[in-house]
């Protein structure tokens, strides 16, 4: 074989290759979109959370110094209107629960958000 013919064959050899470059990267694309779309979802989910945690703190707070449940579940639901509060009382312990409705990227997953708080009622207030 002749120079000149060994690089037609490396020419043509390369050239039946060039495409695959562009399917490797659009799948490397879409892998890198998916994880970023999950990346995103568990970032919003530990949002989501923290503010429950906040909320139900907040409400337990409330509880615990006399407040009515009714008022506390409404200043609970105008904080944010996805929330839902649950009350246990047991001797001289209040515990807050308050479940947020996610969204749905987030339920995709299978997540639920719901934080509970333990507070001990305050001297003077009726349990």
């Amino acid at each position: 074989m002749t120079e000149k013919n060994t690089v037609q064959m490396t020419k043509k050899e390369t050239e039946g290759e060039l495409g695959m470059v562009s399917a490797e990267t659009a799948l490397g694309a879409l892998a890198l979109a998916l994880v970023f779309i999950l990346m995103l979802s568990v970032i919003g989910a530990s949002v989501l959370y923290i503010h429950a945690q906040d909320l139900s703190r907040s409400a337990a707070r409330s509880l615990s110094l006399g407040h009515s449940p009714e008022e506390v579940s409404q200043a609970v639901s105008k904080a944010d209107s996805r929330a839902t509060m649950q009350v246990t009382t047991e001797a001289d312990y209040i515990a807050v629960t308050v479940s947020l409705d996610p969204p749905a990227p987030v339920k995709n997953l299978g997540l639920a958000i719901s934080a509970t708080t333990v507070a001990p009622f305050e001297p003077g207030a009726a349990p």
